[in-house]
């Protein structure tokens, strides 16, 4: 009997060795798509371990996964869910990224974890301004203006709105560039 429970116990063994060698190498080699791979990824990661990933994969601008990240940790903890910072980030980067349509959603919810925080309307007004919502983003800029210490970004605050408000864009490229390191 003693002979049978070792063998059975060494079989057990083996097969959850071999699970876990499958499940971390060969079937993720096996999926296609990065929905997919970060999906796998995701699932063996703790809240904060899906949070500090996610806002790395928005600093390299992968948004869509960064986003999916978000919405997972959210869900896997629906008691307290993601912090406005992290959806800040998003927001932030997805905006510098081109994906302003995509992140959206991340930065009004970020507003509305922290109403009072001028970094995350900052954050939403770019965004708002780079989808066409022109008088949302001069609302944020400028409860931004009004709040902010910084000298340096009230001014150019100040001179997004007014290119705003007579039509123009002051968004462009070399802009954007700029902004990442703000």
């Amino acid at each position: 009997m003693r002979q049978f429970c070792s063998r059975v116990f060494l079989r057990f063994i083996s097969f959850t060795i071999a699970t876990s060698l499958l499940s971390t190498t060969v079937i993720p080699a096996l999926q296609t798509g990065a929905s997919a791979h970060t999906l796998n990824l995701s699932r063996r990661r703790t809240f904060n371990e899906l949070i500090e990933h996610s806002e790395n994969l928005a600093l390299r601008g992968e948004i869509p996964a960064a986003l999916a990240m978000l919405e997972e940790a959210d869900t896997l903890n629906s008691l307290w869910g993601v912090n406005a910072t992290s959806w800040n980030i998003v927001c932030w980067y997805g905006s510098l990224w081109n994906y302003a349509n995509d992140v959206i959603q991340a930065c009004n919810r970020a507003v509305d974890l922290e109403p009072n925080n001028i970094e995350i309307l900052d954050s939403r007004g770019l965004a708002r301004s780079l989808i066409g919502d022109v008088d949302g983003a001069i609302e944020d800029f400028s409860t931004f203006i009004r709040e902010t210490n910084d000298e340096n970004r009230r001014y150019q605050r100040q001179n997004w709105v007014q290119m705003l408000k007579v039509g123009e864009n002051p968004f462009t490229e070399e802009v954007l560039q700029m902004l990442f390191i703000d």
